[in-house]
């Protein structure tokens, strides 16, 4: 499986998941400091304004470690 982030001009990452992991709430929290130190270094001019991830309610994304990511990322 492979998780893909985008925004309107450029995809900033593709996340390959190893075989044989689950996606839970560390992984997830993983990928999305993955996701910042894309963007800065794709998109650095984007930091400057609110980025707005769409994502459903699964477990992963609820968990207490996913919370916590978003919030040091800035994320919302």
């Amino acid at each position: 499986m492979c998780t893909i982030f985008w925004n309107a001009e450029v995809v900033l990452l593709i996340d390959l998941m190893p075989h044989k992991v689950t996606v839970a709430g560390l992984y997830y929290a993983d990928s999305l400091h993955n996701l910042l130190v894309a963007v800065k270094e794709k998109r650095r001019e984007k930091l400057t304004q609110v980025a707005l991830l769409l994502h459903d309610n699964a477990p992963a994304h609820r968990s207490h470690a996913e919370q916590a990511a978003l919030l040091e990322s800035q994320f919302e």
